[in-house]
């Protein structure tokens, strides 16, 4: 594959910078978004493992989980985690948000039942302990007691029973939470019925912190994904996870993210334009490319070819861009393309791998075939005329209900 080396800044999300700096810089080349000004906090700080044991890991992204053929346990190499999941139940396999390691479904469960087991991480405010990011449950009524959660200190908080006529509503209980490092671990059940509940402890039991592994090592694709509202699918990483900070108004991002090094790894980013209908693929891939190059002044256009098993997807070739951080020069490689699901619609697509993360030769090659992969996977999905304004996510009620409990947190 070409690369072509371009010294700039600003073509890319800078990787490895702290979130309110780099978010301003991310997707600069698509301006029809505004990134800059928002208050995400810092980039996950390393932790200390515990005898050899998977350090605690940051809330930036979730693995796919790996099934075992003859076990029930599901591990998470990327995450450092191993657990068995309620027998009878099914992972999710939607691509769950940033933060989110998994989250289990009754199988067969009628659309009404809420039931569902997950597992999410978040930094947590500087000297907070677990008993402290379990105070503001207990001021909402929860019972509190202490656990532990593979071999560490943990805190239990249950649901106070529901008043006498009081309509059933989905609240998390129990749940789990522990710290490791400088990260906040929850096990979060909710339970339709409460006899389902007997499996919790066996659940919490299973739990085993193990050695993180390289993503470099599981950047298998994963199944296709509806995007941007369903215009069409792509395959990414079965380890990207949907980043809700670069979510905006007809984009949506992807991120890729390595714990050991503690940073993004890969990100991928797309953004929906209507366009006047079978106008010419060519010609907005050079209208894309003099947009990024009057973003990030590289001193020529970007050339464009159509991808051989995909006619209606124009890329770039990989360009490498070199940034100076703290005094050092950091690398990070680029690509983009114009995708045409639809003949009213396109898709601008921006991807950017970490060389800090991707650090030899062999893994920086893997990286940058998994963004060649997911680039040739673009397949339209939905019915034309497609375009649909306003596409962010929304979040479900259960997640809104544990969000506003830690406001302040």
């Amino acid at each position: 594959m070409t690369q072509t080396d371009h010294e700039h800044t600003g073509v890319s999300r800078h990787l490895g910078l702290p979130r309110m700096l780099y978010a301003g810089m991310t997707l600069v080349c698509l301006c029809t978004l505004s990134c800059s000004g928002r208050d995400e906090p810092p980039a996950p700080a390393a932790v200390e493992p515990r005898e050899g044991n998977a350090a605690a890991t940051p809330a930036e992204t979730a693995p796919k989980p790996l099934q075992e053929k003859d076990s029930q346990e599901v591990r998470f190499p990327t995450f450092g985690v191993t657990l068995k999941p309620p027998t009878g139940w099914v992972a999710d396999d939607s691509l769950l948000p940033v933060g989110v390691l998994a989250r289990w479904l009754p199988a067969g469960a009628a659309e009404e039942d809420w039931s569902q087991f997950a597992v999410d991480v978040r930094p947590i405010a500087a000297g907070q302990t677990a008993r402290q990011a379990a105070a503001m449950f207990e001021k909402r009524g929860y019972r509190r007691t202490a656990a532990r959660l593979g071999g560490f200190a943990a805190e239990r908080l249950d649901a106070p029973p529901l008043k006498a006529g009081a309509e059933p509503r989905p609240r998390p209980s129990p749940l789990l939470i522990a710290r490791r490092g400088e990260r906040l671990w929850r096990l979060l059940f909710l339970f339709n019925d409460p006899e389902d509940a007997a499996e919790i402890d066996e659940v919490i039991a299973s739990w085993q912190w193990i050695p993180l592994e390289p993503v470099s090592d599981h950047l298998q694709p994963g199944a296709p994904q509806p995007i941007l509202g369903g215009v069409g699918t792509m395959q990414l990483p079965a380890i990207a996870r949907v980043d809700a900070s670069l979510s905006l108004q007809d984009s949506v991002a992807y991120s890729v993210y390595d714990y050991g090094a503690v940073q993004d790894a890969i990100i991928f980013a797309c953004h929906l334009k209507p366009v006047t209908a079978n106008a010419n693929l060519s010609a907005l891939a050079v209208l894309y490319a003099e947009q990024i190059e009057e973003n990030a002044d590289l001193g020529e256009l970007i050339a464009f070819d159509a991808l051989p098993s995909r006619p209606n997807v124009f890329a770039s070739e990989v360009i490498r861009g070199e940034f100076v951080v703290d005094g050092q020069t950091v690398n990070r490689y680029s690509r983009y393309a114009v995708w045409q699901p639809h003949p009213d619609v396109v898709v601008r697509i921006q991807t950017v791998v970490n060389a800090e993360v991707f650090t030899t030769q062999d893994s920086l090659r893997s990286a940058l075939e998994a963004v060649s992969r997911c680039l040739a996977s673009c397949s339209p999905m939905a019915t034309e005329p497609f375009y649909q304004p306003s596409l962010a996510p929304p979040r479900g009620e259960a997640e809104q209900d544990v969000s506003d409990g830690e406001d302040g947190n």
